[in-house]
């Protein structure tokens, strides 16, 4: 006598756990999917197919299994939180705090849902509530570029700028080529009136992302602010060049020209 169709799909279901704890997500894949012929509604069949979708970028089927899983055993934290994340990327805050406040109240030491909701505030204002979440993500990853980072900005968005400063140059420490990073430091020392510094950050920047509109706005302001004029121009006409429409740089630009006399022909 053959295997019932409970053993055959939990029999494909162990074996694809296991594929999946190896890395070898094809064959995880494979075996789940089968296993979820025999057995549909399988929670922990589906949360790790979903969990495989996510980390293909397939977030269409990705929330598809998690959304079902999640009718079934309505508390799983893995869960909760990948679909908090997917969420997340997709823009859709509200539906991700949903998520990401239920896998926290379940698992209040998660550093990685910590680490989204405090995004996920910043992005919102709620500046003191996301500074409690990264804080307390940080106590437990204390050395991560990723929350040094948001925390500096949300250091920089309470006006401590200083302590923005300290934290975003620690997470340049880790990764010095990130630019939201850089930008975010050279936009603080601007506000401390730390021109030069700000330029520094700026031009790395650009050597990073030449082509980038915002970049080249920013630091043109900056040329200006340190009164080199003809520098600033260039800046700004090369933005402009890839975002013709942009009043904040048409606007610098004109008051540049009346500093120095000059008309700027505009197209």
């Amino acid at each position: 006598m053959g295997p019932t169709i409970s053993e055959s799909a939990e029999a494909l279901r162990i074996r694809g756990k296991y594929f999946f704890s190896q890395g070898k997500d094809r064959e995880s894949l494979a075996d789940l999917t089968k296993s979820l012929e025999f057995e549909p509604y399988n929670a922990e069949a589906l949360r790790i197919r979903g969990r495989i979708y996510f980390l293909q970028g397939r977030d269409r089927e990705s929330l598809m299994d998690l959304t079902k899983s999640l009718s079934i055993e309505p508390n799983n934290t893995e869960a909760l939180r990948t679909r908090g994340k997917i969420y997340f990327s997709q823009g859709k805050d509200r539906e991700s705090l949903v998520d990401l406040n239920k896998s926290l109240a379940l698992e209040p030491n998660d550093a990685d849902s910590l680490r989204i909701r405090g995004k996920i505030y910043l992005l919102l204002g709620r500046y003191e509530e996301s500074l409690a979440d990264i804080n307390k993500s940080l106590d437990l990853r204390p050395n991560n570029a990723d929350l040094l980072r948001i925390r500096g900005k949300t250091y920089c968005q309470l006006g401590q700028y200083e302590k923005s400063l300290e934290d975003l140059t620690r997470s340049l420490d880790l990764e010095p080529d990130n630019t939201d990073a850089l930008i975010t430091r050279g936009d603080t020392y601007s506000i401390l009136g730390k021109y030069e510094e700000s330029l520094a950050d700026s031009t790395k920047s650009l050597d990073l992302e030449p082509n980038n509109a915002d970049l080249l706005r920013i630091r043109g302001m900056t040329y200006c602010l340190l009164g080199r004029y003809e520098e600033s121009l260039n800046d700004l006409h090369r933005s402009l060049e890839l975002e013709p429409g942009n009043a904040d740089a048409w606007k610098i630009c004109d008051i540049i020209n009346s500093a120095i006399g000059c008309d700027y022909e505009y197209d």
